[in-house]
């Protein structure tokens, strides 16, 4: 079958075996746990190369891809290598399947490994929606993550208060995770080859993650706060465009006694989390849309 990469879906596919091999040991923590995780999800097989490194791992692999082509792919190649019988493809979107209901039919049981190399153009929105199925307790599906993500999305991802790179996405992210990169992968690893380099990153759970009360909300008052991250915290609030979040976030920085010189970009995740838990609390109370980061 001959295959030609749609760009609209960011479709850049690894074909060095070595760096197929580095992450597929991230993703099952090969030297790191014993034993290897019986089963792991992948997001995109792609053509199959990291696929085939995690059967070669010793896990069985439930593969999403939203491309019907390279799913018929990705199954073809597991035939000839002859370990079909521990791959199963399901064609669907990541961003809104029914994870629990595909883990429960491939026999697996979780929380599980996932992992994949994701499109640049949809990365964010895909990460945060794996965030979501990683909270400990019984709706947990995943106990971490290892995924490849452009450069400068993972320096975001596992930046520090007061540089460059903090942003609404740390917080979101470092407020549930662990994140931290394991190595990078170099343009010419990949078909077509991308004008970015790739850093793999991987995610494990924090089991001392601060409460936040309603999630959407705190994505909702991070998101807003970092619009305006070089004013400080009085007027980055006053800014904010939802007019309840905006008189309960006052109210909550008031009563917590916070610096309102202050800058957005200067306050750590614990300090956000305790601002939006007051908030929460706070006699306006708004109805903040969902935001992605």
């Amino acid at each position: 079958m001959t295959f030609f990469p749609t760009r609209a879906r960011g479709q850049n596919f690894l074909h060095d075996r070595s760096a197929a091999t580095r992450f597929a040991a991230a993703a099952l923590g090969i030297g790191e746990k014993d034993p290897v995780p019986d089963a792991v999800v992948e997001i995109g097989p792609g053509k199959g190369a990291i696929t085939l490194a995690l059967i070669a791992g010793g896990a069985r692999v439930l593969a999403v891809e939203i491309d019907p082509r390279l799913a018929a792919i990705t199954e073809r190649t597991a035939r000839d290598r002859g370990v079909a019988g521990r791959l199963r493809v399901v064609v669907g979107d990541a961003g809104t399947m029914d994870f629990r209901a595909a883990i429960d039919d491939f026999g697996a049981t979780p929380p599980l490994p996932a992992c994949g190399n994701l499109p640049f153009s949809t990365a964010s929105r895909l990460l945060l929606r794996l965030l979501d199925q990683t909270t400990p307790g019984a709706g947990q599906l995943f106990d971490s993550l290892t995924l490849t993500l452009q450069r400068e999305v993972a320096a975001r991802v596992v930046a520090v208060p007061n540089t460059r790179d903090y942003s609404a996405l740390s917080v979101v992210v470092q407020q549930a995770m662990r994140p931290a990169i394991r190595f990078e992968i170099h343009p010419a690893a990949f078909r077509p080859r991308p004008r970015v380099v790739s850093s793999v990153v991987r995610l494990a759970p924090r089991r001392d993650r601060p409460e936040v009360g309603d999630v959407t909300r705190f994505r909702a008052l991070v998101r807003g706060l970092f619009r305006h991250r070089r004013k400080n915290l009085k007027n980055s609030i006053a800014a904010l465009s939802d007019p309840h979040l905006r008189e309960s976030a006052a109210a909550a920085a008031a009563l917590l006694g916070m610096d309102a010189t202050r800058r957005p970009e200067s306050l750590t995740v614990a300090e956000f989390a305790r601002l939006a838990r007051r908030a929460e609390g706070s006699p306006a109370r708004p109805r903040a849309r969902p935001a992605a980061c």
